[in-house]
């Protein structure tokens, strides 16, 4: 099927066109500082981000690449937009344990973890995403640090094998650590061999890097099946993460309208981050929103209620 703007793409390896690319996104940077959009994102948006809060609403199935819309029906988020709440899955989002997180029971997908594709919640936030790591922005990180900014990364273990030290310190400025993989391979249709060490094996590796086990878990492209889910569960995880905005382009691009609350924006470790990171927040904030912390929700959802009994003929 013809990719969609709301599909992952893998990051490729970063050459040498890439590291200028970075050079020339830090010195941007350095304008970019004095400027009214880092006036707009620190004095307006960020303010209220020193209270961390977080996220998800589960969705069924996925198609290699990751659910969404055509590109005809997907469109950017305009500056004017307002926030509105995600939908209701089988029961309403309730006030949890956590101060100022309120969300609903996370419900989705074919087997014994949720999909969560948005945050089922009231309250005005989305969720930043950054996947894979194959280039290590230091000037995402001095952002993300300086301002605490709550973002959520899906690493692949050969990425963060490679560049643990400056993960270590994203984690250290706030950041909550997810795995995304050993190679990014597709699973959706592959064995429970297979899958099993795609997402199992890495594990071990990850909890000595980082001193703890993760516990959530985003498949490759969004694609997976029941073997998946199945899988994750087995070795720790409680929730795999889609998306319901993508931002590698620039501006916010949704599945269905207005960025809203509780929707989740999928990023990547590439050249150029920390810009990219600059025009979501701003988008954020103009929609009146501003960003939490994932697992603050994940781990407060409210169990999801059982399912209805199977109804049979006569």
């Amino acid at each position: 099927m013809p990719p969609t703007d709301l599909e992952e793409t893998r990051a490729p390896e970063p050459g040498l066109a890439d590291v200028r690319r970075g050079r020339s996104a830090r010195r941007l940077r350095a304008v970019l500082v004095v400027t009214a959009l880092v006036v707009v994102v620190v004095a307006g948006g960020l303010a209220v981000v020193a209270t961390r809060s977080g996220g998800g609403t589960g969705g069924t199935g996925s198609s290699a690449g990751g659910e969404g819309p055509s590109s005809e029906r997907s469109r950017s988020t305009a500056s004017t937009s307002t926030p509105t709440t995600a939908p209701t899955t089988t029961a309403p989002p309730v006030p949890t344990s956590v101060p100022g997180v309120t969300v609903g029971p996370l419900v989705g997908g074919p087997g014994p973890i949720p999909v969560v594709h948005r945050v089922p919640t009231t309250d005005p936030v989305v969720f930043i995403t950054i996947d894979d790591g194959a280039f290590a922005d230091e000037d995402a990180l001095k952002l993300i640090g300086e301002h605490r900014i709550p973002v959520t990364l899906f690493l692949n273990q050969s990425y963060f094998a490679a560049n643990a030290d400056y993960f270590r310190r994203l984690q250290d400025s706030g950041a909550v650590l997810g795995a995304h993989t050993s190679t990014h391979a597709e699973l959706r249709g592959r064995d429970a061999a297979f899958q099993h060490a795609e997402i199992c094996d890495m594990v071990a590796e990850f909890r000595d890097r980082f001193g703890r086990a993760p516990t959530l878990f985003r498949p490759p492209y969004g694609s997976y099946d029941a073997t998946t889910l199945q899988q994750a569960a087995s070795c720790g995880f409680t929730a795999a993460l889609h998306w319901s905005a993508v931002a590698d382009s620039g501006s916010i691009v949704t599945a269905d309208g207005p960025l809203r609350a509780g929707d989740i924006v999928l990023l990547h470790f590439r050249p150029g981050l920390v810009l990219r990171l600059y025009t979501v927040l701003t988008q954020i904030q103009a929609a009146g929103l501003r960003p939490a912390s994932l697992s603050d929700y994940i781990d407060s959802a409210p169990p999801a209620p059982p399912a209805a009994p199977a109804t049979g003929a006569g």
